[in-house]
């Protein structure tokens, strides 16, 4: 069928190369008869001398008398126009025009003729093509479908596979082989085994899954470890599962012990050396008087770095398969890495502690700490003048008292600004939210309106980096509430094309001038500063063009300096 299909093919295609070269060679002898016909009418003998007048065949020309074409499939002898009469009769010329023209008809007969042939013949060929396609597809199904698919309910039925009658093909091979080994599985029983084992190995496979889950949802704790314990005893089909920690890497169960069923038996000396000797995925199995329960243990590092045990319990006439046992050490792989993650963990919200401490300090240190000894060096100068009773120190003590006040209300503010700054958290929010509420708060303290332009969309930024500008946002707000006498402030927050992050705080204001600032005012700008540097940026305090001050706040974020 194959042969057949690719031959009825290949006439198809030959017949349509053929019959297109032929119309191209007899649509050119056309042309030349009709330039032939056209210079013999063009000729008037009538009009002409006798001794001026051309031959007709000088007239034709040579081009018709040499096409094959023309002399093979006019069907009309062209030669009797070379017999060298002249063209001085004007019969003579009109019988050579008929002739052309009857040329001229019978390869127009003959183009339609071969078309017609050339049709029936594709029809015909077209035909027997799908004919032999539609064999090959049924007969095609039949074997590479419907017989496979036999095979595969068998299969799936566990049974034996009858091929009913003798074939010679591959398939027929396979057939056979599928249906012998199905006959074989049947007989021996280890169908219902090889089910069985796909089981398990799904239900172990269900359960990583689902402890990878747990342990990603869940923090490192006793929760989330007995609901591993539970999934892998009802998975393994164990009669108990535990783990035992240690404080102390030579003595197991000196520390916390759980479990899914009951309380296990104290560890043997033995044992307990076996497994610190193995370390940490290792299999070690207690050989115990009791032969109604074998233990098996392997151990892993917990979240002190100490190593723990991992036991399981099962009956004594069961051996554990190679699966279950991996299983066992992927489960104790997967407790390790909880552990490491979960101190990873601690120690960074400890880090996290330090620095918001230093933090602390470092702005107690910038603000409380030097009102508070510009206080104590005016106190000094108070004691110096209380023996003198003259009006002049009269006069300087006034002055003295009239700082201290102020340094007192000066202290007092800045430790209520401090105290709002320490309660200001950045919640799941994020720092959108955390900038509105900072500016709704300084807009009901102050009745100055505050526009805010948040572009910061696409920035990638860490909680830390959150934390710093929004209190970067707050200490320019705080200057300008008490500084600038402004009448609008407005808030930019963008990403340029690199990356970079851009904070703008501008102010309508009395403006920027760095000799007349005050020591109060230079403290905030210290603190901002310092942010700036935790940041890895910096920040710019300047005047505007038009009027008031601008602060920009300028950084790259964390995520973008490691690329």
């Amino acid at each position: 069928m194959v042969t057949s299909a690719a031959f009825a093919a290949l006439i198809i295609f030959t017949a349509s190369w053929y019959l297109s070269n032929y119309g191209a060679a007899i649509g050119d002898a056309l042309r030349k008869l009709h330039a032939a016909e056209i210079s013999l009418v063009a000729q008037k003998p009538e009009g002409a001398k006798d001794q001026n007048v051309s031959p007709v065949a000088d007239l034709i020309g040579s081009d018709v008398f040499d096409d094959q074409t023309i002399l093979r499939e006019s069907n009309v002898n062209l030669d009797v126009l070379k017999d060298g009469q002249e063209g001085k009769s004007e019969i003579v010329s009109r019988d050579a025009i008929e002739l052309l023209q009857q040329a001229g008809l019978n390869l127009q007969r003959n183009l339609e003729a071969r078309r017609t042939q050339v049709a029936f013949l594709q029809l015909l060929s077209f035909c027997v093509l799908l004919f032999c396609l539609a064999r090959l597809s049924v007969g095609s199904r039949r074997v590479l479908v419907d017989r496979v698919d036999r095979i595969a309910g068998a299969v799936s039925a566990g049974g034996a596979y009858s091929q009913g009658r003798a074939r010679r093909d591959e398939i027929a091979r396979l057939e056979d082989r599928v249906g012998r080994l199905l006959t074989d599985i049947a007989n021996s029983g280890a169908g219902t085994d090889t089910r069985t084992s796909l089981e398990r190995m799904a239900r172990i496979q269900d359960y990583l899954s689902n402890a990878m889950s747990v342990m990603l949802r869940h923090p490192f704790g006793d929760g989330m470890l007995r609901k591993i314990l539970y999934a892998l005893e009802r998975t393994l089909d164990l009669q108990n599962t535990a783990i035992v920690f240690s404080e102390d890497a030579a003595v197991f169960h000196s520390g916390r012990c759980l479990f899914s069923n009951r309380e296990p038996a104290a560890l043997s000396k033995q044992f307990e050396a076996e497994i610190s000797q193995a370390g940490a995925g290792a299999i070690v199995e207690e050989h115990a008087e009791d032969l109604r329960t074998r233990k098996v243990g392997l151990g892993f590092v917990d979240a002190t770095g100490e190593t723990s045990v991992l036991l399981v319990e099962l009956s004594g006439d069961r051996t554990l398969e190679a699966v279950e046992i991996k299983t066992l050490r992927i489960t104790a792989s997967l407790l390790s890495m909880a552990a490491k993650l979960d101190g990873h963990d601690q120690e960074a919200r400890r880090i996290a502690v330090l620095e918001e401490r230093a933090a602390i300090a470092r702005e107690l240190h910038d603000s409380l700490a030097q009102s508070l000894s510009f206080m104590k060096i005016q106190l000094a100068r108070l004691q110096s003048y209380q023996n003198n009773v003259t009006s002049e120190s009269r006069e300087q003590t006034k002055a003295i008292t009239s700082e201290l006040r102020h340094g007192l209300d000066n202290a007092y503010r800045e430790l209520r600004e401090l105290l709002a700054t320490f309660r200001v958290h950045m919640d799941v929010r994020g720092l959108d939210f955390a900038i509105e509420s900072a500016i709704e708060e300084f807009s009901q303290r102050s009745g100055l309106p505050i526009s805010l332009d948040n572009r910061l969309a696409g920035a990638a930024l860490t909680v830390n980096e959150e934390f710093h500008v929004l209190h970067v946002v707050r200490e320019a707000l705080s200057n300008i509430l008490r500084h600038a006498r402004a009448t609008n402030v407005w808030i930019t927050m963008d990403v340029r094309r690199n990356g970079e992050v851009t904070v703008t705080i501008d102010d309508d204001g009395i403006g920027y001038r760095p000799a007349e600032t005050k020591e109060t005012s230079h403290h905030g700008q210290t603190i901002m500063k310092e942010r700036a540097f935790s940041l890895g940026g910096a920040i710019d305090i300047a005047p505007r063009p038009e009027a008031g001050t601008r602060v920009t706040l300028t950084f790259t974020p964390q995520k973008l300096q490691y690329q």
